[in-house]
């Protein structure tokens, strides 16, 4: 698909560079092309925008490199164009000031719409790396020229299934103070793509090792090397990372923690608040935040006791302050606070007794559609607590759990939640005489909660309820 917009640019001394000669290589599909331009770049991508029907970018988001970019909307599929002009006096000078072997490679136009190799432009053996499935540097100065490559080191390492090689490691701890040159939106943008890699986690353990990960989020030195009581058998940020990879085991495998609702977990997971991040990758983001608060909350008892009394609170402060550092919407980072303040509540309904119908319908109004963000969390903490406290049943006790309260949700609950209110305003203000005002929305608030407790089932019922409720203020 991609091959048929650019027929009509053969013959001209073009280079397809970077990702799409890695990805062939691969045999990886890239609906993604970069393409290298002697001169004229800006009014070869805006023609080329006119003739696909495509809409032009401008680009500017990297260190003295312009980038026009055409975004062609193609049937299901969105391609996206490149233009960038030649940098150097050679395409082999301008393949030098890329990040890693693997995308400093090129071919002619006419060679990559062929399907040959035969004219690869590989100075910096690229392929070969690509054989060994090794990230690495073109040179020393590559962190330099631009710092986010450090972190898409990471990022094409989880991307790829490779491996980053000693130099590149040694250059990422020289090199990572220099990290605060960039811009947040860049951080974000770069770390969040890292996020939304299916495995993960490894990779996010490797940032921490190299301490690249602090340099992004400095809230994690606190967590680190602080006891915890007998539930746990890792310090508060162990935990946190085991957390993390537990996460990625549960949304491996939805259908054994969450049976016949899986599909409901899978299509959750891929929707976001903003176009290009995933709830998937704000999960994982919350998690990495989710016992932030345990450092300011610990607290021992006279017999040596550790006890996190409020973590929740203190911890939903630090991640606000993460999300709007990197400058999260809105959405995400309200999503983010909620998840870290109410990270707690399955818990103690599944292990203090605090279980009831009503503790269920709850949690259910309260997060509407992000209960499943939730249900992951929850398992995942479970599965990263093993002190020698933890009861043996606790992880199937979890299990159990989310599964009965999935079959209230989906069984009575959401059923409920779809059907109109059995009253509204309107009827309250004629039957009883009522203004319009907060009162009158409380009164409709606990209707509304007794007729989803099943309490009340018709609207005779729900009129009955409602005289109660006010009989009761006016006494």
């Amino acid at each position: 698909m991609i091959e048929n917009y650019l027929r009509y640019l053969e013959g001209r001394p073009l280079y397809v560079a970077g990702g799409a000669i890695r990805d062939r290589i691969l045999k990886r599909y890239s609906p993604d092309i970069d393409i290298v331009v002697p001169s004229g770049a800006r009014e070869l991508a805006l023609d080329f925008a006119r003739r696909s029907g495509g809409t032009y970018i401008l680009l500017d988001d990297e260190p003295c490199r312009k980038t026009e970019r055409v975004v062609v909307k193609s049937h299901d599929e969105t391609l996206v164009f490149d233009f960038t002009k030649m940098r150097g006096a050679s395409i082999e000078e301008d393949l030098g000031e890329r990040d890693f072997t693997i995308n400093a490679m090129a071919l002619p136009l006419m060679d990559y719409l062929e399907g040959s190799f035969d004219s690869l432009i590989d100075p910096f053996g690229g392929r070969d790396d690509i054989c060994k499935k090794r990230i690495a540097v073109i040179s020393d100065e590559t962190f330099r020229d631009d710092s986010l490559r450090m972190v898409r080191a990471f990022r094409f390492a989880a991307q790829l299934g490779f491996e980053i090689d000693i130099k590149t490691r040694k250059s990422i701890v020289q090199n990572r103070g220099r990290l605060k040159e960039v811009s947040w939106e860049r951080i974000r943008d770069e770390f969040f793509n890292l996020l939304s890699v299916y495995s993960c986690a490894p990779f996010v353990i490797d940032m921490d090792g190299l301490g690249l990960l602090e340099e992004i989020f400095p809230e994690i030195l606190s967590m680190k090397g602080v006891r915890q009581n007998g539930y746990h058998h890792l310090d508060v940020w162990g935990h946190t990372l085991l957390t993390l990879e537990k996460i990625e085991f549960v949304m491996r495998e939805p259908e054994d923690y969450f049976g016949e609702y899986a599909p409901n977990f899978n299509e959750y997971l891929d929707s976001g608040f903003v176009p290009g991040r995933s709830r998937e990758s704000i999960i994982k983001f919350a998690a990495i935040f989710h016992d932030s608060g345990k450092p300011e909350a610990r607290s021992e008892d006279t017999d040596g006791r550790v006890r996190f009394l409020g973590h929740e609170d203190a911890g939903k402060k630090i991640a606000e302050e993460a999300a709007r550092r990197l400058k999260l919407s809105n959405r995400e980072i309200g999503f983010v606070k909620d998840m870290v303040g109410d990270h707690m509540y399955l818990i103690n309904l599944a292990f203090l007794g605090a279980l009831s119908q009503k503790s269920i319908l709850r949690f259910f109004r309260k997060h509407t559609e992000e209960f499943r963000a939730y249900f992951i969390l929850f398992l995942a903490d479970s599965m990263a607590t093993l002190g020698p406290d933890v009861p043996e049943d606790r992880i199937p006790k979890s299990k159990r759990m989310t599964k009965e309260m999935l079959d209230i949700y989906y069984g009575e609950i959401k059923p409920r939640i779809e059907t109109p209110p059995l009253i509204t305003g309107r009827d309250l203000i004629d039957k009883f005489g009522l203004s319009p005002d907060p009162f009158l929305g409380k009164i409709l608030g606990k209707v509304e909660d007794a007729r989803m407790e099943g309490r009340i089932k018709d609207r005779e019922e729900a009129i009955r309820y409602a005289g109660k409720i006010i009989r009761s203020k006016v006494e």
